[in-house]
């Protein structure tokens, strides 16, 4: 059997890492600072006969490599992550550019992006600028702030974003 020795270095390895594998090689991952003890300078050949030496000698220890489904979960927990953030990260650009045009429904509609904030949102950005208007377009009666709450909140200045968000007048 073939076996092959690969330092673990982010996450270079792994599309070679499987291919070694389905073609039957064995292959040992291995912590790169687990052999980093190492006094003569360090090139790439220098890495790769110190690893066969050590490897010939049985002195190197195998990192763990989870199984493949465990791995494709791993990601795709990943990308939910990273979905999130992006998702918190523009209500936060949004509420910013809300606050900068002076109107603070946010502080009013517990969930910005639930059916009646979102349908603002849309309204606003679609050009619509009556705060009446606004709020006869949405269901208020179930908000529990009052009608004229909503109305002083939806007054606000209502340039075009791009105006607000880069500042100018």
């Amino acid at each position: 059997m073939e076996i092959v020795t690969m330092e673990s270095t982010a996450n270079y390895w792994m599309p070679l890492h499987s291919i070694l594998e389905s073609r039957g090689i064995k292959v040992v991952m291995i912590n790169p600072s687990h052999y980093r003890n190492v006094s003569a300078r360090k090139t790439d050949i220098n890495d790769a006969q110190w690893l066969h030496k050590l490897l010939t000698h049985g002195l190197l220890r195998e990192s763990h490599i989870a199984p493949a489904f465990y791995q494709d979960l791993r990601q795709y927990i990943h990308e939910r992550q990273i979905c999130q953030d992006q998702k918190s990260d523009t209500l936060n650009r949004i509420q910013n550019t809300l606050t900068k045009m002076n109107i603070k429904f946010q502080h009013l509609i517990s969930d910005i992006e639930g059916v009646c904030g979102m349908k603002l949102l849309r309204m606003i950005c679609s050009g619509a600028s009556d705060p009446e208007k606004l709020l006869c377009s949405i269901d208020h009666k179930r908000l529990k702030a009052s009608q004229q709450e909503l109305l002083h909140s939806l007054e606000g200045d209502y340039r075009t974003a791009g105006s607000i968000h880069s500042g100018a007048a």
